[in-house]
């Protein structure tokens, strides 16, 4: 593996702090990134799914915004919870 040398500049405080949790080493820098990159694919999955959302939605609703889509997304997710729960109380054994 090719190994890249940075230098970053940062406000004294903040390193100062980095420092008392160890984050200044290559290795932990390198997995601070790592978990960077996971974060930003993942938001930009969800901005992908959100626009799906959006698209639909627009017949019905007109042109939503990024909160109403999460907020639509999130009710939806409480009605599956709740249909779950109900089929999960249903299959459950009369408890006596």
């Amino acid at each position: 593996m090719t190994l890249v040398e940075l230098t970053i500049r940062l406000p004294q405080a903040l390193a100062d702090e980095a420092k008392q949790f160890d984050l200044l080493r290559d290795e932990r820098i390198a997995a601070l990134l790592e978990r960077e990159i996971l974060r930003e694919e993942a938001w930009v999955r969800l901005s992908a799914m959100a626009e799906v959302v959006r698209e639909s939605a627009a017949e019905k609703y007109g042109s939503l915004s990024d909160d109403e889509v999460m907020d639509l997304v999130n009710e939806e997710i409480k009605i599956m919870r709740a249909e779950d729960r109900a089929k999960a109380a249903l299959q459950k054994p009369d408890e006596l």
